[in-house]
């Protein structure tokens, strides 16, 4: 799984920096950040996990807990926050910085509940495509991410 995840991670990342940085940098802000905020409203996708835990998938009340409010919560934000920049306000570029704390914080607590209590996942099991290719994914759009608000943040939102 972890060679899986790596190899997923190294894709996406390469994929990023050579094909969709060149092409946010031509969108505007908005846009640029909206396209990034779409892959963390897919999030929800966490809720599976109540399914496979109540299926005899072994995994505790407190991961799930922990791994469905983290999802939810960063599902949330970016939902939100693509709304607000599609109506041009500020405030989802100040959601943008918010997901992106509360992403790492909810990968913080991932590895260290994952440390409390390994999960077995095999290719064959229910979780295994979302931890080995969603979630390299999620992880890529981070810098790219702090990179559009950082080097663009103060840029207008629209074209105009």
């Amino acid at each position: 799984m972890r060679a899986v995840q790596l190899a997923s991670l190294i894709g996406f990342g390469l994929a990023g920096f050579f094909l969709a940085a060149p092409r946010l940098n031509r969108l505007n802000l908005a846009d640029a950040l909206s396209l990034l905020l779409s892959v963390h409203v897919f999030r929800v996708v966490a809720l599976f996990v109540i399914q496979a835990q109540h299926d005899g998938y072994q995994i505790s009340n407190t991961a799930v807990t922990e791994i469905v409010v983290g999802d939810l919560a960063g599902a949330a934000i970016a939902a939100v926050s693509i709304m607000l920049l599609r109506k041009g306000a500020r405030l989802g570029v100040l959601l943008s910085w918010l997901l992106i704390f509360e992403t790492v914080i909810d990968i913080a607590v991932g590895i260290h509940r994952k440390v409390l209590e390994p999960i077995r996942v095999g290719v064959a099991g229910p979780l295994w495509p979302v931890l080995a290719v969603f979630v390299p994914l999620m992880i890529v759009t981070l810098p790219l991410l702090a990179w559009q608000l950082i080097t663009r943040g103060k840029d207008s939102l629209s074209n105009t």
